[in-house]
């Protein structure tokens, strides 16, 4: 964030590219990271 000259403070949020590859639901993006069925019916109560 630095080389972006981006002032770090509370309010710093993720960049959008970051946050996309990291995105586990509804859509997983992260390979590392594999949820189960049960997991995403559990997680879809939330939506």
């Amino acid at each position: 964030m630095k080389n972006k000259r981006l002032r770090i403070g509370v309010a710093t949020s993720v960049s959008k590219e970051h946050w996309q590859k990291a995105e586990l639901y509804p859509n997983n993006t992260n390979n590392s990271i594999l949820l189960s069925d049960e997991q995403k019916s559990k997680l879809a109560l939330f939506h």
